[in-house]
Parts: structure tokens; C-alpha cells; sequence
């Protein structure tokens, strides 16, 4: 019947994206170093916003400017904890915010590196010292002492496209329209 092949199909293609979790996870903790992630593959590793089945994730959120010699001692503590963390539950990950990743500051709200721990849902930005022992504190649960916010979906596709494409030639068409006038 129709109704028992609909079920199929859907039984068969959550299999499909459980396992396309499952193996994501695998193969991103047998990696050395921190993952690197893009505004295309953030959602789809993370699944921050979709379920976090992939598991925790710690993410450093590099952008050009700011506090340099934090983000040089945050990239530092980053490599050792990715290797330190492996198969123990929280996967470090860097994504840098220039480009098209922009759409990933724009997404979480970020102009400065930031560190956000996603976990069960929700980010967790992380203001401590940039050190192994401040890190691994705040992983082993420190961050249930900040408060959370539940984390924000993907853009849509329109939103994309309007800040990507279009909010830039809206900027460039006002200012030559100004000089004309």
C-alpha cells in the first residue's frame, strides 16, 4: 500500500541521515587538530541547531582585528585540547569569519574571535583566560555557570542572499546616488 511505502522511505532515509551523522562524528574525532568549519559545513557537522547528534562542540570563531594575542592564545590552546579532547565527547573546531563566512558572524551575532561551546541546543560563549586549564574546566561543565541561549538556525536562504548579495549593492547604489545629488 502507499501508506506502507511512505513509512518505508521515511524509516529508510532517517537510517540514511542517522548514520550520515554517526559516521560524520567518527570521522571527525579521528582527525588530528581542530576541525575546520565553513558557513557550508557548519550545520551539517555541528547539527547545533538540528539535534547535536554529532555530539559537543567547541567552536573559536576567528575574525581579522580585535584582541590578537588572545585569539594567538586561544589557537595555541585550541590544537592541544582538539588532540587532548579526541573521543572523550566535545569536538574543537576553528571557523574563521572573513568571506563567506561572514554569514556565520552575521548568524551568531559575532564581529570580534569569539568562543562558543555549543552543547544539548544551546551556546555558551566563553569569556574565560586562554588556557588549557581555564578551557577543560569550562568543557567539564563550567559553562552550565553561563547563561545559555538556544542556538540560532541557519539562515534562510533569502537571508542569506540579501546580506551576501544584495544589502552590499543596496550600500554601493545609496552612495552613488548621494554623490549625484
Amino acid at each position: 500500500s502507499r501508506l506502507g511505502c511512505t513509512r518505508a522511505l521515511l524509516w529508510f532515509w532517517w537510517m540514511v541521515c542517522a548514520m550520515d551523522a554517526w559516521w560524520t562524528s567518527e570521522a571527525l574525532q579521528t582527525q588530528n587538530g581542530p576541525v575546520m568549519l565553513d558557513a557550508k559545513t557548519f550545520e551539517h557537522h555541528t547539527q547545533a541547531a538540528t539535534g547535536q547528534t554529532t555530539g559537543k562542540w567547541f567552536v573559536l570563531f576567528r575574525a581579522h582585528g580585535g584582541e590578537r594575542r588572545w585569539q594567538n592564545d586561544m589557537e595555541t590552546v585550541w590544537m592541544d585540547m582538539a588532540d587532548r579532547w579526541k573521543n572523550k565527547g566535545t569536538i574543537f573546531a576553528y571557523a574563521d569569519l572573513e568571506g563567506e563566512n561572514g554569514l556565520l558572524a552575521k548568524r551568531f551575532g559575532i564581529q570580534t574571535t569569539t568562543a562558543l561551546y555549543f552543547a544539548n541546543g544551546m551556546q555558551y560563549e566563553y569569556q574565560e583566560d586562554a588556557t588549557q586549564e581555564a578551557v577543560e574546566t569550562f568543557v567539564k561543565g563550567g559553562y552550565k555557570q553561563v547563561e545559555g541561549a538556544a542556538v540560532r538556525p541557519p539562515l534562510h536562504f533569502w537571508e542569506e542572499y540579501w546580506m551576501d548579495k544584495l544589502a552590499p549593492a543596496m550600500s554601493i547604489l545609496k552612495r552613488v546616488t548621494a554623490q549625484k545629488l
